[in-house]
């Protein structure tokens, strides 16, 4: 990636000087890899050319500071009616629009990170049909109410305010998920895999939680809360007795059950000692409402439209506010039931939500490991996650957490799919008028930047914003210079993904371009984009050995070369025949042609000198250049009439910023031995070049 200098205002001088660092001796500027980048991705669209390249001209970019572009919310999709067999040609649609953004990403020479949705909590209108047919497939709040009461007149409930079950007993929704999840991973290997310096990384499944829809931001304990799906307290007591699918031995999830659960819970002896671990008073493990049952059919032919399942409740038979039955085929007395009250430090209310919490972990851990099955890299992975017990200044130790941890039941440690792939978390702060919040600011990243980096070294933050501008009311922007300090703490985390949120915005609230928000980026990645991931700010790597010298006649009569280019080898040119066109002002100077050991230069200028020239290439091999090192000064260009020489003042023949340098001061007949060294801003001279050797010609 070429980074392209750009002007500094007042404020980004200031900057620079403020932070002016020393060299740190003996660490060698080390070549760029994805892990030692930070991929900066920019919430925006890679197919609006305009904005790229804005981006490109304006923001400076460099060797550990990777440009990207973040999709948020792009949803493979498999008809509910589909044949799960032909998932690959399922998911059409999705691989167009996979396909068109990397085709447009490469067409602009920048990066692409993608977050993929599940549709059952984001983009929940593609699994409407689902949801129509069984309400099972549903998340039900905890008085069998699928929406509030204004909500579920709304024409777009399934669309819009009633999520999917995230419960892997909904056997079809979860066949449909597998298929289009797998589909899709596989796809998305192969393209990273064909395209490696374009896709870099995938996060999923974007922000995987339970409804939040009819939450009460006034209380932390909440009202109302899911999921009561029977599909998902029928896994809750599997999961405790570590039967079904949790089973040990015979299940489809072994080990993954309640740590201190299994056998002893199990039967009518089991349900009297959970009676009294739990002080809780059940009479049988069935279910006290819709009771259903592991051998029950399920429709496993989804293209035949017929759905086989004898307990399925569809929409039809949703009766709002009368889903509490209290007799009939569809009520057991004494029948098991998760408690419907929130009482956090109650024993069984705790056992409730840590498996409302494991299910939210489950959902994004299968993704992660169909996703590392496929083949993609643990640390091209992310999770998405709302690290809703860290949201806006809470911590899990704090009594009231945020009203969204109880809903959601998604913790920030629900983010963690090692060994699968590697955490990622919506983190931003909001910035209030001081007349609404004294101290203006609610953080987020107050509390969740130790944690989640102490989860992993490679970590993303997602849907990043150093401070979020709310909707309805009128808040000042802060100086440049806070904002920047935002960025740099979240960089000392050693953060590897920023997904900065957004570029451009329907309001204000997020919008980067034309905000301070733009002009503290711009600054933030001058700082950062020649560390290499480290923290130490201070650091100058000193410069690696400068490759690809040329020397050459390119005046007078002819002249010998002799072993005039470095290979970075000892080889002298081969035997072959190569023709090289040597350029001064844009004008031939003549053809070289190289033999074993010794060429024959015939140049028809009448110009005198030894032009030496350089790739430009800071490694052999890579794309990255000298120029695109910030931290880059000059080279030096010594000269000496024996093999050996001192590197001094007496043999220093010029400095230059450019890829070439004419020594006119040369002699005829006689041989140069040249050294090149690399210098960067701290004035560290890297390694000496190979030698070059050059024979000037006799006088014509």
């Amino acid at each position: 990636m070429r980074n392209r200098r750009v002007g500094l205002n007042l404020y980004e001088i200031w900057a620079c000087a403020l932070f002016f660092v020393l060299p740190a001796a003996g660490q060698e500027l080390p070549q760029p890899t994805y892990q030692n980048a930070v991929i900066v991705s920019i919430e925006h669209d890679p197919r609006d050319s305009a904005a790229v390249d804005y981006i490109k001209q304006n923001l400076p970019f460099g060797l550990y500071a990777w440009l990207s572009f973040s999709m948020t919310s792009i949803s493979p999709t498999l008809d509910w009616h589909a044949p799960l067999s032909e998932a690959v040609s399922g998911i059409a649609p999705f691989k167009n629009t996979i396909d068109s953004l990397i085709a447009a990403a490469k067409a602009n020479n920048v990066k692409l990170h993608l977050v993929l949705t599940s549709g059952l909590a984001r983009s929940v209108q593609l699994y409407k049909e689902a949801k129509e047919e069984d309400i099972r497939n549903a998340q039900w709040y905890n008085d069998n109410k699928l929406a509030a009461d204004d909500q579920i007149n709304s024409p777009d409930r399934m669309s819009q305010y009633i999520f999917g079950t995230l419960s892997r007993y909904a056997r079809k929704v979860r066949a449909n998920l597998e298929a289009k999840s797998k589909a899709a991973v596989a796809l998305l290997k192969k393209r990273m895999d064909d395209n490696p310096d374009t896709l870099l990384a995938v996060s999923g499944w974007g922000e995987a939680e339970l409804n939040y829809n009819r939450i009460d931001h006034s209380k932390s304990v909440q009202p109302a809360f899911c999921d009561y799906s029977p599909f998902t307290i029928l896994e809750f007591r599997d999961w405790i007795q570590h039967a079904g699918l949790y089973d040990d031995a015979a299940g489809k999830f072994p080990g993954q059950g309640f740590s201190t659960g299994g056998a002893k819970y199990q039967g009518k002896a089991g349900l009297t000692r959970f009676n009294t671990d739990f002080n809780t008073n059940f009479e049988t493990w069935d279910l006290r409402y819709f009771n259903w049952s592991l051998s029950d059919a399920y429709d496993q032919v989804p293209q035949d439209a017929v759905n086989n399942d004898p307990h399925k409740i569809p929409y039809s038979a949703y009766s709002h506010g009368n889903m509490l039955p209290t007799s009939g085929a569809n009520f057991i007395a004494g029948g098991f039931d998760p408690p419907r009250v929130m009482q956090p430090g109650n024993g069984f209310w705790d056992l409730w939500n840590l498996f409302r919490e494991t299910m939210v972990h489950h959902f994004v851990v299968d993704v992660a490991k169909w996703a590392s099955e496929a083949g993609i890299a643990a640390d091209q992975w992310y999770s998405h996650q709302i690290p809703a017990d860290y949201l806006y200044g809470t911590n899990p130790g704090d009594p009231n957490k945020n009203a969204r941890y109880f809903t959601s039941a998604s913790p920030l440690w629900a983010a963690d799919i090692s060994p699968f792939g590697s955490a990622g978390a919506t983190i931003y702060d909001i910035k209030f008028p001081p007349d609404v919040n004294p101290v203006e600011y609610v953080r987020t990243t107050s509390f969740v930047y130790p944690a989640i980096s102490a989860m992993s070294s490679n970590w993303a933050a997602m849907e990043y914003d150093a401070e979020t501008y709310p909707v309805g009311f009128t808040v000042q922007q802060s100086p440049p210079e806070l904002i920047l300090n935002e960025f740099l703490r979240l960089y000392s985390f050693r953060v590897h993904l920023i997904n900065f949120w957004r570029w451009k915005d329907a309001t204000v609230e997020h919008t980067i371009k034309g905000m301070n928000k733009e002009t503290a980026l711009k600054v933030f990645l001058r700082r950062i984009r020649d560390k290499a991931r480290n923290t130490d700010l201070n650091v100058v790597y000193s410069p690696p050995r400068v490759t690809g010298v040329r020397g050459q006649v390119v005046a007078g009569a002819s002249g010998i070369l002799r072993s005039a280019q470095d290979n970075s080898s000892n080889r002298i040119a081969t035997s072959s025949r190569s023709r090289v066109m040597a350029r001064n002002d844009n004008k031939k100077i003549g053809d070289m042609t190289q033999f074993s050991e010794i060429g024959i230069v015939s140049p028809n200028s009448a110009a005198g000198g030894i032009e030496l020239r350089l790739s430009g290439k800071i490694w052999a091999g890579a794309a990255w250049e000298w120029k695109d090192w910030g931290d880059f000064a000059l080279f030096e260009i010594y000269r000496g009439t024996l093999p050996e020489f001192p590197l001094d003042a007496e043999h220093l023949v010029g400095k230059t910023g450019e890829y070439s340098f004419l020594d006119a001061s040369v002699l005829p007949r006689k041989q140069y031995y040249y050294i090149v060294r690399a210098v960067n801003s701290a004035g560290v001279a890297g390694p000496s070049s190979r030698v070059i050797i050059v024979k000037t010609n006799p006088p014509s």
